[in-house]
């Protein structure tokens, strides 16, 4: 099994929304049409003119450079997708100071190749990128309570441990935390 992995540009945008259109949800047609846009809400004043849709609002977050991740590839077709960009782009997050630090908030993976290690293989490759690009954190919010694979669209807990991550906050929502390079003195 061959697996390739791109960033989410301009260029791959059809194919991102062919997946969450076709294939992404096929196990949890509740879930269709999220266009993983949970972690931009409230929305920005400035997307006033997204359009009402998720699925225009989505387009409108990946123009605006807002809405970032990378995809997983087989023969040409997705079969999975990780979003991930700075803290402050997503608008539930926004609320804290996050120099510097790149928020892992959504993973999602066609029910025909769960439990292949796509997930995984597009954490790997996103740290790799992540210390190139000099980010100084990662942070993942994966549900400790989840059970489902639908459930662990945040990711499991077990998976960021496998890469190092260490719990820093616990309660309502798991906090998960990596440094990636320190900070310049």
């Amino acid at each position: 099994m061959e697996i390739q992995i791109t960033p989410l540009t301009q260029a791959t945008v059809d194919a991102w929304f062919a997946f969450f259109d076709q294939r992404a949800f096929g196990d949890n047609p509740g879930w269709a049409g999220c266009y993983c846009t949970y972690f931009f809400r409230p929305r920005p004043v400035e997307a006033t003119g997204a359009g009402r849709s998720r699925r225009e609002y989505a387009r409108w977050l990946i123009d605006a450079g807002r809405l970032q991740g990378y995809l997983a590839w087989h023969e040409g077709q997705v079969v999975g997708w990780c979003n991930a960009n700075r803290k402050s782009a997503f608008t539930a997050l926004a609320e804290v100071e996050a120099t510097r630090v790149l928020a892992i908030t959504c993973f999602m993976v066609d029910p025909a190749w769960r439990g292949q290690g796509i997930a995984d293989g597009l954490l790997t490759h996103l740290l790799v990128a992540a210390r190139q690009q000099d980010w100084w954190w990662a942070e993942a919010y994966p549900s400790p309570r989840a059970r489902s694979a639908a459930g662990k669209f945040h990711g499991s807990v077990a998976m960021f441990e496998r890469h190092g991550f260490t719990a820093v906050r616990h309660g309502s929502s798991l906090l998960m935390r990596l440094p990636l390079s320190p900070p310049p003195v």
